[in-house]
């Protein structure tokens, strides 16, 4: 299952203090070079004048109302990925649904070039693939925190989602762990850049499932 399948499904269903946060396209020809990771939120808002306003139950059946799509999306500064959030409209997310199935977001880092001038309304984005990630990048992308999109664009504080192994799994390692000697521990912590096994980060877990494998067999996958 795509995690644009919600976008795709309300798009068919139809007939703030955080803005250091979003990714921002200012003028005609403005690029940025990023991916898309995790779940797009979404919601239904109407133009007030000044900002986006998110219709509630007391908003007019009369107002116009528009979807606006936010995902978290890291990009590439200086050599160095960096976490935002890009918020566009339904037709901007077509596009990403488009290279998704041809590329795999997952995959891809893109190239976003905006082609409208401030304030043009026929404003449109090139969306193109730049280079497939290699396991370094997916790693250090892996390793970013994502925002909590609803509460960002709720107006809230910019929390993000945890990126630590749940309990479950940090249990099933340790107990793995725990039948080998004090050497195998240390060697574990050093290969994989933590102090102890509650260190662990999701992004880890599928290397860490074949070293724990590796382990019975004294195979080393990594070596």
């Amino acid at each position: 299952m795509s995690v644009y399948d919600k976008v795709k499904t309300q798009i068919s269903n139809r007939g703030s203090g955080n803005g250091d946060l979003f990714v921002k396209l200012a003028e005609d020809g403005a690029k940025i070079v990023g991916t898309f990771r995790g779940e797009p939120f979404i919601r239904e808002v109407f133009w007030n004048g000044e900002r986006y306003e998110q219709k509630t139950d007391d908003t007019p059946s009369t107002q116009k109302t528009t979807l606006r799509i936010s995902q978290n999306m890291p990009i590439l500064e200086e050599g160095k990925w960096i976490a935002k959030i890009i918020e566009q409209s339904q037709r901007f997310f077509q596009g990403v649904m488009t290279v998704d199935e041809k590329y795999g977001v997952e995959n891809w880092c893109f190239e976003v070039v905006r082609k409208g001038a401030a304030g043009d309304t026929n404003t449109t984005y090139s969306i193109l693939p730049e280079n497939e990630l290699n396991a370094s990048q997916k790693k250090e992308i892996a390793a970013l925190d994502l925002f909590d999109l609803e509460r960002v664009l709720s107006g809230g504080d910019a929390v993000t989602i945890t990126n630590e192994a749940d309990d479950e799994t940090m249990d099933h390692v340790m107990t793995i762990l725990k039948g080998q000697t004090k050497e195998v521990v240390s060697d574990f912590l050093k290969k994989f850049g933590i102090a102890k096994v509650r260190d662990l980060k999701t992004h880890q877990m599928e290397d860490v499932t074949k070293y724990l494998e590796s382990l019975s067999s004294n195979d080393d996958p990594f070596a």
